[in-house]
């Protein structure tokens, strides 16, 4: 499974500063990543070879994309109605989407 952001990065953007509930963020960037591979259409269980940004560190927008749903799944930890994909997420995601043809 591809981490798109460091548990440094993450815990940064949600200004936590202990080591208490790292595992619980830890989780939390796997599902933001899966989150985001998904909606741009690569598999979550490939080699991060397969990825467009290769082996080179995630681009800015695909890591602020990443942050924004972490935010909000640790936000709305148990809401039904959590908008992980939000408008501003798929604005940054837009350029690395590829569309889908019916």
């Amino acid at each position: 499974m591809i981490a798109i952001i460091s548990l440094l990065e993450a815990k940064q953007h949600l200004r936590k500063t202990s080591t208490h509930g790292d595992d619980d963020i830890e989780l939390k960037i796997l599902a933001a990543s899966a989150i985001l591979l998904n909606y741009i259409k690569i598999d979550i269980d490939a080699s991060p070879l397969s990825v467009p940004w290769g082996e080179e560190e995630p681009p800015w927008d695909i890591k602020a994309a990443t942050m924004l749903i972490l935010g909000e799944l640790n936000m709305n930890r148990e809401a039904k109605d959590a908008d992980v994909l939000s408008s501003a997420v798929r604005a940054l995601l837009h350029r690395w989407r590829d569309p889908a043809i019916a």
